[in-house]
């Protein structure tokens, strides 16, 4: 298992604000993050050239907008703004959710737990899609799980692990792509292990993945063979009201030394820094 880490400097300050975007189709499904970088005292020349900055939603690699530079230099500040579309995301939907801490009795979105020796197995209620429906508010985890156990002490020995069942009842299948049970619980990747299967008799796609007891977020992303990008409003459908936590990172690249720098990180949550 390999895990990235960084080490920040904060060295710079970072100002951010999230709204829809003031340009474009599509305007109510996707949110743009514009945000303001202060270097003032690090005596960078060149900031166009040698300043990178990256914007994660929800922790996520797999749609990062990459080696941004400003639109903006002047006053020491670098400025991110809506002159670009370089910093628009999907806005996606609050994350579906599954409560597997408890193996005597189903939680929330379980309709049973069987236990075939000599494991657990646990479906949950069918999934349908969210595409056209309209936006509600549910408070998530943005993706991530939390391994824990009701009937035990400690998650980190007492929680065991349960084959989790997915089903998406689909009439048909994309014949250009694949579909997929995606977050934190596959690691953000889209493989074999979190990928569904398609059932004709059945008319639904079914995935099966081993688990940690916990309470988990995920949600369905259609990957067209065509683009590494996966897309969720297939099935999710996408609003610019959804929750979302943004998180920005800034490398400097000094021509005179053989590392980048990680000047600053920023955070900043829609719930709370969203205009509309």
């Amino acid at each position: 298992i390999t895990r990235r880490f960084m080490i920040t400097e904060d060295a710079a300050g970072i100002d951010i604000n999230v709204h829809r975007p003031l340009t474009g189709d599509s305007n109510n499904e996707k949110q743009q993050v514009d945000f303001t970088v202060d270097i003032a005292g690090l005596g960078i020349i060149d900031p166009f050239r040698n300043i990178y900055s990256f914007i994660l939603q929800n922790g996520r690699w797999n749609n990062a907008k990459m080696n941004l530079q400003p639109d903006v230099y002047g006053s020491n500040e670098l400025k991110y703004t809506s002159l670009s579309d370089k910093n628009i995301f999907m806005g996606g939907n609050e994350y579906r959710y599954f409560d597997i801490r408890s193996i005597k009795r189903p939680g929330g979105n379980i309709e049973r737990i069987d236990f075939r020796t000599p494991d657990y197995h646990v479906l949950l209620l069918p999934s349908d899609s969210r595409e056209f429906k309209p936006y509600f508010y549910s408070q998530d985890l943005n993706g991530k799980y939390i391994i824990a156990v009701q009937e035990g002490r400690d998650p980190d020995t007492d929680a065991d692990y349960l084959y989790v069942y997915f089903t998406l009842p689909s009439h048909e299948k994309p014949e250009t792509g694949e579909l997929y049970v995606s977050g934190l619980l596959a690691d953000w990747t889209f493989g074999e292990e979190n990928r569904m299967l398609y059932n004709p008799g059945r008319k639904q796609y079914e995935c099966t993945m081993l688990l940690k007891q916990g309470w988990y977020n995920y949600e369905y992303v259609y990957m067209n063979r065509d683009v590494k990008d996966g897309v969720s409003s297939r099935f999710e459908g996408s609003h610019s009201e959804t929750e979302n936590d943004y998180h920005i990172l800034v490398y400097y690249r000094n021509p005179r030394e053989r590392y980048d720098r990680l000047l600053a990180t920023g955070n900043t949550n829609t719930l709370n820094r969203m205009a509309y």
